[in-house]
């Protein structure tokens, strides 16, 4: 049972086929929304860009832009959602005091592949790969833990402190070498 009501907007002159817009209430077995909905063919085919659901929730048919025209065309393979502003632009994510916020990737496999999640109990960030745990830690002290190794690539160093002179570095005869204060220390 259907008892669907629309707004229908027309514009005048122009391609007729192409300048109808309607706004719709759906009640349908148990499912009740407010549709935004454009004709796309000569055919008076209506589709629904943007729908409503009564609980709160939205779906979107495209793609999103917050506030405006980027500055540069968005990456194309990653343009679901753009978020434009001419000053400081970003997405706060609120949770509770016990509770994580996060941002999951997933595939067609898994919903939870990669995680980057911060944990408010021990105010924390954690980068998870595969599925799994944890990767790196970010703590509330500042140090960092990895869960796996850390390699460094032959001819790069690990420098300590601001400067450039204090650092480990591996040689191309797999000789680690230590230098502080500019001069090789061992």
């Amino acid at each position: 049972v259907s008892s669907d009501s629309f707004i229908r907007l027309n514009t005048t002159g122009g391609t007729a086929d192409k300048g109808k817009w309607d706004i719709r209430t759906v009640s349908a077995s148990g499912y009740e929304a407010l549709d935004f909905r454009t004709v796309n063919d000569a055919n008076n085919s209506f589709s629904t860009k943007l729908s409503i659901a009564h609980g709160g929730n939205a779906t979107f048919a495209g793609k999103v832009n917050v506030q405006g025209s980027p500055p540069i065309t968005a990456n194309s393979n990653f343009d679901d959602l753009v978020i434009t502003d001419s000053a400081h632009a970003g997405i706060s994510i609120f949770s509770g005091n016990t509770s994580d916020g996060a941002i999951y990737f997933g595939d067609d496999d898994a919903n939870n592949l990669g995680q980057i999640k911060y944990l408010h109990s021990s105010n924390s960030m954690t980068f998870s790969t595969s599925a799994g745990g944890a990767s790196l830690t970010l703590d509330s002290g500042s140090d960092a833990a990895f869960a796996g190794d850390i390699s460094i690539p032959v001819a790069k160093k690990l420098y300590f402190g601001a400067g450039n002179h204090t650092y480990i570095g591996e040689d191309i005869n797999d000789r680690l070498r230590f230098f502080t204060g500019g001069a090789e220390f061992m």
